[in-house]
């Protein structure tokens, strides 16, 4: 065993938020994880979908990125749905939004002025009129990834 040779390496974790991933990113990316259900610990960077790549709905929830193209608050109040639109190029879905509350998102450091920087998500793929989305997530499923890390998935 590589421990009896004197070996470092990470033992599988348990993570509670995605915003505890994203803190130390260059650290956890080579990090074994146990999912909800899952059945054995995996390297979080083969747990991380790209939104880019999502060809449909997906009812199983999973790790996904995405690079923020606009943001905007489809309502008048913060407890209205903010649309955030991420970098999605699929001739099958005309786009994919992450939909939840604008306050939510605020609380997160998503707002009007979010464009460019990458969100990590954690939940399923939904049907959002001609396009996909991430809906209704709760308050740990979904962060921003702290731009000195994106260089790790891009």
């Amino acid at each position: 065993i590589g421990r009896h040779r004197g070996e470092e390496f990470k033992l599988p974790s348990k993570f509670k938020t995605i915003r505890g991933i994203c803190n130390k990113f260059d650290e956890n990316i080579n990090r074994y994880f146990f999912m909800p259900n899952g059945q054995q610990a995996i390297q979080l960077q083969d747990l991380l979908r790209d939104i880019e790549k999502v060809t449909g709905e997906d009812e199983i929830p999973r790790i996904y990125y995405g690079r923020i193209i606009s943001s905007f608050n489809a309502g008048k109040t913060r407890q209205n749905i903010r649309m955030t639109k991420l970098k999605f190029n699929n001739t099958d879905f005309a786009d994919f939004y992450l939909k939840l509350s604008d306050e939510k998102q605020e609380e997160k450091g998503i707002s009007d002025n979010s464009a460019g920087r990458v969100v990590l998500m954690y939940g399923k793929v939904t049907m959002n009129g001609v396009g996909l989305c991430i809906e209704n997530l709760g308050w740990g499923e979904f962060a921003l990834l702290p731009e000195k890390y994106e260089k790790l998935l891009y």
